[in-house]
């Protein structure tokens, strides 16, 4: 059954407006009487029957309300510096599916793509649009949010807040992905100068993770050591050099994996 997604839900009743509303009438051709699956973009599916439509709304009451299953019991927010083209629709749209919370874009040393604030914030429009698709396509309950396009030194401080941030450097030897996720569940890692956080002490109970991957040319070695000096960890994705296209989807199925959350 399709989902739909919106925050109008006051008492029994949903309104459902716009596209969506159009989507359900004209190709659905949904009628009053039929039932269709809401999402508040909070975690809770609504079952609901529609009341009435007239073109550019629809109004439906509810006849049942539960907690979305297809969301992760942690977060895991991508941090990826833009890449060049279409790519970062690919990396959206690949990770919203696996489970990322949310999306941070942002500049580094070797990123090619160069932008203004307008063409910034344009794109942003675009890779929320993608997220927005993803979600109903793969039915979760949440909508990741795409931030604003950061410059390296903002996106470190970010992420640095994160429970556990890790960064993934090709040139990093010490320390696999994997090798960081087991030391994480077992409380073994230390960062900011304090040893491994349980998951209780996340935002609503959740493990907080931070993901930062880089553009095409990667990260240099002052990015990396400049991370490192933020506690955040940096890991290795294995013996394979990844596309930047790949390397967050790939890691994060990983983390997803590693931590039962598939």
């Amino acid at each position: 059954m399709p989902k739909f997604f919106t925050r109008e839900i006051c008492g029994d009743t949903i309104k459902i407006c716009g596209p969506d509303a159009k989507h359900l009438i004209k190709v659905l051709r949904k009628r009053p009487g039929d039932g269709i699956m809401v999402c508040d973009g909070d975690g809770f599916d609504y079952h609901a029957v529609i009341e009435s439509a007239d073109g550019e709304t629809v109004i439906t009451r509810i006849t049942g309300r539960e907690e979305n299953r297809c969301e992760p019991a942690v977060r895991v927010t991508v941090y990826q510096a833009v890449p060049k083209g279409s790519k970062m629709e690919t990396v959206v749209q690949k990770c919203t599916e696996l489970g990322a919370f949310a999306f941070v874009p942002f500049t580094s040393e070797y990123s090619v793509v160069r932008d203004d604030a307008r063409g910034y914030a344009k794109k942003r429009e675009r890779w929320q649009k993608t997220a927005d698709e993803a979600v109903k396509q793969c039915m979760r309950g949440r909508i990741p949010q795409v931030a604003p396009v950061l410059d390296f030194q903002k996106m470190l401080k970010t992420a640095a807040a994160h429970q556990l941030c890790l960064m993934a450097y090709e040139l990093c030897e010490e320390r696999t992905l994997k090798a960081a996720l087991t030391d994480a569940a077992e409380g073994a890692f230390v960062q900011n100068g304090e040893t491994g956080p349980s998951a209780a002490d996340g935002p609503d109970g959740l493990f907080d993770i931070g993901l930062i991957i880089g553009s095409e040319g990667g990260f240099s070695t002052a990015e990396a050591d400049a991370a490192e000096a933020e506690g955040i960890l940096t890991v290795s994705l294995g013996r394979r050099i990844l596309r930047t296209e790949t390397a967050g989807a790939a890691a994060l199925a990983c983390i997803m994996y590693h931590l039962d959350q598939m």
